[in-house]
């Protein structure tokens, strides 16, 4: 990973003339090292603009390899500028992981915009490794574009450092996340060991492609950034017992399904398709951070700010589909297609198209009430906003009152869809908030 980041970067310095006095530099007042609050947040907002774009074009990237990527990148560029940040603790200082961070020496300037440029780099060339060639070069673009830019008037030594240390960092967190159990998921999405449960009520392959393994089975037993994620007291509760009865509560939401899947109005279709999120785009998880970024440019956020938001982002955002998943796969509940054309209506076809893979809980649900707690922490519990995530889908942008207001519309739009039963739905946002509410009390705060 430090090879291609070093030949860039030796590249990037041939026309730097070096003009620094060690002596004056050992005797430079911490003062004189601007703090992370004083540079604007844009270099962490671009790095996440690409990330959206990579998660788009990349193949495997589907939703939890997505939201593990979104967590890991934004954990590193935190990480990477909180000595320029005298007011906060690093994650590592508060969860006490088991990565031990470089130094970053308090008596030498650094650059933080630099040092969050160089992280993110370092961070989304090795995660996105499979990307496109064509991806590449825009990680390549990016790199230098922020780094000029970042660096217009800098001292050669400064800059130096400051990618250096920024890289160091990224190494760090990225070599931690290789124990996640999740590293290079997306070479393996529907690994052919994995055996398929049978039996009633347990999930069977969907329409239309009848995908015989489902999605990531393991993913439930990856390591969560916070371990009351997976807790039992945040768990969902098991599902609404199986049964064929047409006076069972399972039945009667099987129909309800079906009756809504027949009976859409067009702003409940509407609102199906604003929140699919299904392949070729940004994600459950990468709609929810196109959301984050949107404020952070309308708030113009200072780029320590930005950094802890996204951060805080990515770990609810990661933490939400590690429980998600493992509860999908503690259960295997069949979904709303196969129950519908066995009990109901054999011909019967949803809006969205159904994922390949066990029905309870809802990701989005859960991605978006983490989130939901996440943004209402940062922006405010009562901020309204519109949502214009997918406008380059050709979609109209749609606005609420709070955040609260669309994760409960995401949820409901798998209702709309006819990919989930009502139960996954309200379960599944219940587990996310809770998780959500666990990030954003994560307490950073030196003072």
């Amino acid at each position: 990973m430090n090879i291609h980041f070093r030949k860039l970067l030796a590249l990037a310095l041939i026309s730097i003339t070096f003009v620094a006095c060690k002596k004056e530099e050992e005797t430079l007042p911490e003062s004189l090292s601007p703090p992370a609050s004083a540079y604007g947040s844009e270099t962490a907002a671009k790095w996440n603009d690409l990330q959206l774009q990579l998660i788009r074009t990349t193949a495997g990237f589907v939703p939890p390899v997505a939201a593990r990527a979104l967590g890991y990148s934004n954990l590193a560029a935190y990480e990477a500028i909180v000595p320029g940040m005298a007011d906060k603790h690093s994650m590592d200082e508060v969860m006490h992981y088991s990565y031990l961070l470089p130094y970053a020496n308090s008596s030498k300037k650094y650059n933080w915009a630099l040092v969050s440029n160089a992280a993110y780099f370092q961070m989304i060339k090795a995660l996105y490794a499979n990307t496109s060639s064509q991806n590449q070069l825009l990680i390549d673009s990016l790199y230098l574009a922020l780094k000029n830019e970042g660096g217009l008037g800098e001292a050669a030594d400064v800059i130096l450092r400051s990618e250096s240390y920024g890289a160091e960092v990224a190494d760090v967190i990225y070599n931690w996340s290789l124990s996640d159990n999740g590293h290079q998921a997306y070479t393996n999405l529907f690994p052919s060991g994995y055996t398929v449960q049978s039996g009633p009520g347990l999930w069977k392959p969907t329409p239309p492609a009848y995908q015989p393994i489902p999605l990531l089975p393991y993913w439930g037993n990856n390591r969560p950034f916070l371990a009351s994620s997976i807790s039992m007291a945040c768990m969902p509760p098991a599902p609404l017992s199986y049964s064929t009865d047409t006076a069972s509560q399972f039945y009667k939401e099987a129909y309800q399904v079906y009756e809504t899947g027949n009976n859409l109005s067009t702003e409940q279709r509407d609102i199906a398709l604003f929140w699919a999120d299904g392949s070729a785009t940004y994600t459950p998880p990468g709609h929810n951070m196109n959301l984050a970024t949107q404020l952070i440019r309308e708030d113009h956020q200072s780029l320590d700010r930005a950094a802890e938001i996204y951060l805080r982002m990515g770990v609810a955002c990661n933490d939400a589909f590690i429980a998600c998943w493992k509860a999908k796969y503690t259960h295997n509940v069949l979904r709303p297609v196969t129950y519908i054309r066995e009990n109901i209506a054999a011909s019967w076809t949803p809006l969205i198209t159904t994922p390949p893979f066990p029905e309870y809980t809802s990701g989005h649900s859960s991605v978006s009430g983490a989130c939901s707690e996440v943004l209402s922490a940062a922006f405010g519990r009562n901020r309204a906003f519109t949502d214009r995530s997918n406008e380059w889908m050709g979609f109209t942008a749609r606005s609420y009152n709070n955040f609260y207001e669309a994760a409960e519309e995401a949820a409901t739009s798998r209702l709309y869809g006819g990919i989930h039963f009502p139960n996954a739905n309200l379960k599944g946002i219940a587990c996310g908030k809770q998780i959500g509410r666990s990030v954003a009390s994560i307490n950073l705060n030196r003072q």
